[in-house]
């Protein structure tokens, strides 16, 4: 006895995922757009320097100052490559920080053995 194949019902077969409606504003529309500033209105910009210094004493404990020193390296060097060192001479002219203002780019200060740290 040969059975005939059942039609498969449509609701069985839809394999399409349902949508699912994603956290926050819909792209494109003016709330989109401004979300820093309403998020800034709503937490206080307290709060994002309490998150951030909080991520940066994590990763310190977690890594070392070393970490940091490596990094800063890497970035002064990164740097240096892509501008020249023109741009150091430009940013330390335009720089509020006198000690940078002060100091060549181009060629280092020597270091003095003295613990007296000499103002420009």
């Amino acid at each position: 006895m040969e059975q005939s194949p059942q039609p498969i019902p449509a609701a069985l077969t839809d394999v399409t995922p349902p949508r699912r409606s994603k956290p926050g504003p819909k792209p494109g529309t003016e709330a989109a757009k401004r979300g820093g500033q309403a998020a800034k209105q709503k937490y206080g910009s307290a709060f994002y320097a309490v998150i951030g210094a909080k991520g940066g004493t994590t990763v310190r404990d977690r890594k070392g100052v070393a970490f940091y020193e490596t990094i800063g390296r890497q970035g002064g060097l990164t740097t240096r490559r892509r501008y020249g060192l023109e741009h150091y001479a430009r940013t330390a002219d335009t720089t509020q920080n006198k000690q940078l203002a002060c100091r060549s780019p181009i060629t280092p200060r020597p270091r003095q053995r003295t613990s007296v740290r000499t103002v420009c």
